[in-house]
């Protein structure tokens, strides 16, 4: 299932609109993807899809991030999605320590895929089918550490994971650090795709 459309999670860029239209608008998206759909969020580097999901995607999430828990906490917090309901894979070389409300999986060093595609498979027994969303940040970090076609096995797989799932997922990457031949590999692994 590999095409490429334009289309949006239901958001408008950040910079037209304010918090309170971000909430409506994405209330009003959250029909915008069927479950089991799996989107390309292309945006700007130093960016997190995390700013572009929709309020469903808050109800029952998992976050694959290079991020710090309390990072991706505050991300959550500023667009208004409930942290309590969000779960985070730590995408990290380092050890992560974390007391917060997320529920996280000990961190997976970037170069591990292996280890990631198992805290995935655990992490994906709490995400609801037919109702659960999840999110692949910054991906392009896996591309640091490992080769362009062991990285897209991987992500090709944990894709297909939650299409058969039916979770709905976006697998976001900063366009600027990601090879053209690597996007268009990416896009195959999709159903649509998002610029921002």
């Amino acid at each position: 299932m590999s095409f490429s459309v334009e289309m949006g999670l239901g958001l408008a860029p950040e910079s037209e609109q304010g918090v309170s239209s971000r909430a409506a608008s994405r209330t009003e998206s959250a029909t915008a993807l069927q479950p089991g759909a799996q989107t390309l969020l292309t945006m700007p580097s130093m960016s997190t899809g995390l700013s572009h999901l929709p309020d469903a995607a808050g109800e029952n999430l998992l976050v694959v991030s290079p991020w710090a828990p309390s990072r991706v906490e505050s991300a959550l917090r500023d667009h208004e999605l409930p942290v309590g309901n969000c779960g985070l894979i730590p995408v990290n070389g380092s050890p992560v320590t974390y007391d917060g409300p997320l529920w996280t999986t000990d961190a997976v060093p970037p170069s591990d895929l292996t280890g990631l595609s198992m805290r995935y498979c655990e992490a994906m027994r709490h995400v609801e089918p037919g109702e659960g969303w999840v999110l692949i940040d910054n991906a392009q970090v896996l591309l640091m550490y490992a080769d362009d076609e062991r990285v897209g096995r991987l992500l090709g797989r944990l894709t297909q994971q939650a299409r058969e799932r039916e979770v709905t997922g976006v697998l976001a990457v900063d366009r600027g650090a990601v090879a053209m031949e690597t996007l268009a590999r990416l896009r195959n692994l999709v159903d649509a795709v998002v610029e921002r």
